[in-house]
C-alpha cells in the first residue's frame, strides 16, 4: 500500500483530505497488528439468524390463524348465499302465482 501511495504524483488528482486520511491510515496501519473481527461478525449473524427465525414463525402462526378466521367467514357467508337463493326463489314463484290470480 505505502508503494502505491508513494507512486502517486503530488500534484495529482488526489484532495489535502484525501492525502491527509492517507497518511494518517499508514501511519496507524505501521504499529497496528490485525484482529480478526470474526467472532463478532458471527454473533451478529447468529442473532440475525435467530431473530429471523422468531419473526418468520410469529409471522407463519398469524398467517394461519387469519387464513383460519378467513375460512369459516367464507363458510358461513356461503350457506348465508344458499338460504337468501332459495328464499329469493321461493318469492318469486309466489309472486308468479300472485301475478296469475290477479
Amino acid at each position: 500500500v505505502r508503494a502505491v501511495i508513494s507512486a502517486l504524483p503530488s500534484s495529482g488528482g488526489v484532495s489535502s483530505e484525501r492525502a491527509a486520511a492517507l497518511s494518517e491510515f499508514l501511519q496507524e496501519g505501521s504499529g497496528a497488528k490485525y484482529m480478526p473481527q470474526s467472532f463478532t461478525v458471527q454473533g451478529i449473524l447468529v442473532d440475525m439468524y435467530d431473530t429471523f427465525a422468531a419473526d418468520v414463525e410469529t409471522a407463519t402462526r398469524a398467517e394461519a390463524s387469519a387464513n383460519t378466521k378467513f375460512e369459516e367467514y367464507i363458510a358461513v357467508k356461503t350457506v348465508e348465499l344458499k338460504d337468501m337463493e332459495a328464499e329469493k326463489a321461493k318469492k318469486e314463484g309466489e309472486k308468479a302465482e300472485a301475478e296469475v290470480r290477479l
